[in-house]
């Protein structure tokens, strides 16, 4: 499938880092990556009826063959070092699985998956667009965003009611943010979660000083904010939320 080989060769060549996909199904994405890092590759499977039918099809898996939740995924069961993630991902669960890399932001070093159109898009959008929200956000402090490719539903037997896209997440240079992580990772989803309101309506509760209220941030909605902007008005509201 073209999907597979563009997903693949979106993928480095190996390295010192470990890859893992999430939810391997059938292994039709396995195959070429077992093939392509070896021991250097682990699959997280959930469903329990597929862990046998894995193990059959690829027996040199063993004990990397990971039978549990990704979203409980106990990451020291990896070896140390930079992780890639990637994976044809559960759409009911894709916005928690980037959540989740986020808190391993400092291992997980690129992210290659398939999301429903709807959340692909969403992840990847920039200031002014209307998909543009908290995920955009808060991956776009660690990761450059792109879009690989956009699949049809006729690309799939049978075939889903939702479009799908590929997108590809690389980890930046960033080390620390400009300001406290918390409260930014706060004012960011407090803003999202009111988007039609101003930020001095939505961001009431960090209290704001009247000073901070005349800056022209606070006269904006949040999709009119970039992340630098972000920065700054975390900068603004931290030392209240100390």
């Amino acid at each position: 499938m073209d999907v597979v080989r563009q997903t693949v060769q979106a993928l480095p060549e190996p390295g010192n880092f470990t890859v893992v996909e999430i939810g391997p199904g059938r292994g039709v994405l396995t195959a070429p990556l077992l093939e392509r890092y070896a021991d250097k590759f682990y699959a997280v499977e959930v469903d329990d009826d597929l862990i046998p039918v894995l193990h059959k099809q690829f027996p040199a898996l063993g004990n990397r063959l990971i039978h549990q939740d990704f979203l409980k995924f106990d990451w020291r069961v990896l070896p140390e070092g930079d992780i890639i993630v990637v994976g044809n991902f559960p759409y009911n669960i894709s916005s928690q699985i980037l959540f989740t890399v986020l808190d391993e932001k400092d291992r997980v070093i690129q992210v290659v998956g398939m999301f429903q159109k709807e959340v692909g898009v969403r992840v990847i959008s920039g200031p002014g667009k209307k998909d543009y929200g908290i995920l955009s956000v808060l991956l776009a402090a660690w990761y450059k965003m792109s879009l690989i490719c956009h699949i049809p539903p006729e690309s799939f037997s049978p075939p889903p009611k939702v479009d799908s896209v590929v997108i590809n997440l690389q980890r930046n240079d960033r080390k620390t943010l400009p300001c406290n992580q918390r409260v930014f990772k706060q004012v960011v989803k407090a803003a999202f979660n009111q988007r039609r309101k101003m930020l001095r309506n939505s961001l009431s509760s960090f209290q704001p000083n009247e000073e901070t209220l005349t800056t022209d941030f606070f006269t904006r909605r949040p999709e009119q904010m970039s992340l630098e902007d972000f920065f700054a008005v975390t900068q603004m509201l931290e030392k209240k939320s100390e």
